[in-house]
């Protein structure tokens, strides 16, 4: 038998011939692109929305920025100190007989 030779196809004819054939659902090529594409930037954009990712841009925000923060930690503190004292004032005003009895629980 003899080996046919067809004649090479050039580049034009080739992706002709790969977009005739619909290679997932029906679709051409340049709508399965399209939608990878698209979906990419669409998750781009949802992670970006709701990952708040800032640079502070000088020194002065850079500053209130730590200012910020040491503020809500000494407010927290103080928040949990004056519970600390109320559960303790309620404690002493209470009878023996009312208080309960903590037993300490290990985890391991």
């Amino acid at each position: 038998m003899a080996a046919t030779t067809a004649a090479p196809r050039t580049f034009w004819e080739e992706f002709k011939y790969v977009q005739s054939d619909s290679p997932v659902l029906g679709m051409q090529l340049w709508h399965l692109v399209a939608i990878i594409v698209m979906g990419i930037c669409v998750m781009l954009s949802v992670v970006c929305c709701f990952i708040d990712w800032r640079i502070p841009r000088t020194r002065k925000e850079i500053e209130l920025d730590r200012q910020l923060r040491h503020m809500a930690e000494q407010y927290a503190e103080q928040v949990m100190n004056k519970m600390k004292e109320e559960e303790n004032r309620n404690e002493e005003d209470m009878p023996e007989s009312q208080k309960k009895k903590v037993t300490p629980v290990f985890k391991v």
